[in-house]
């Protein structure tokens, strides 16, 4: 790895190693995704869903990197069918855009894009010492504000152990930020995001690392929870060592 100015196909690299980086629950498979007409995704894969995953991690964000997502996005749709062994819900496109830098101008055309398709977007630096790692930093969407209320349609015996785990986030120290709107809300703590909780209709799905390998629980009921719970204060409580 270079030690003065990685590239973002550095940066493709390592987030291939670390998926969890960008969203714990991720999977990332080996290979690129070749969609035809000249046009394949260098790093792709799943998450707890089952929704393809891609990652774009263009020098600049310009109209070519617009471009790319839509016709990615377009494309893995139209090609559904073929993809259902790599994605049980290959019609559900998720878009990860990496870049050093973003405009105002590029959030709210991001912001835009995000209507079409979900869409996470991360600027990231590489300190220049050897061996170190580099930082990413969510630029959209922003943090929930009141987390609590994107439960509020699932049924009652849900909903509990639901805001469990939020009050959870909350309460350990130091506190964890939220971020999602849409879903899945992400967990971020000191080192970085640390847990992902998604809601799939009347379902929650939590998501967690241990030593680079996804861990993921279905939270049905408050036993559930307190793993989830258990899972968040790990985190945090090993982040502050």
């Amino acid at each position: 790895m270079a030690s003065t100015s990685p590239s973002s196909a550095d940066l493709l690299a390592w987030l291939a190693e670390h998926p969890a980086a960008l969203e714990p629950g991720l999977v990332f498979y080996e290979g690129a995704l070749d969609l035809g007409a000249k046009l394949s995704v260098p790093l792709h894969g799943v998450d707890p869903l089952g929704r393809p995953c891609v990652v774009h991690a263009p020098e600049v964000v310009d109209t070519s990197a617009m471009e790319w997502m839509v016709e990615v996005v377009s494309r893995l749709r139209a090609e559904a069918d073929r993809l259902t062994r790599w994605y049980t819900r290959a019609k559900e496109p998720r878009v990860f855009l990496v870049a050093p830098h973003f405009r105002r101008q590029d959030r709210d055309r991001l912001t835009l894009l995000a209507d079409a398709f979900p869409l996470r977007a991360f600027s990231w630096e590489w300190p220049a010492e050897e061996g170190s790692a580099p930082s990413l930093l969510l630029e959209m969407p922003l943090s929930v504000k009141d987390s609590a209320k994107s439960l509020g349609d699932l049924p009652e015996e849900l909903r509990r152990p639901g805001q469990r785990i939020l009050r959870a986030a909350d309460q350990v120290r130091p506190p964890l930020t939220k971020v999602g709107a849409p879903w899945p809300l992400l967990f971020i703590g000191s080192q970085g995001p640390c847990a992902s909780l998604y809601k799939d209709g009347n379902d929650l799905v939590f998501a967690s690392q241990k030593e680079g390998v996804p861990e993921v629980l279905e939270i049905v009921d408050d036993e559930s929870a307190d793993i989830a719970i258990d899972r968040l204060m790990r985190e945090q409580w090993q982040s502050s060592r």
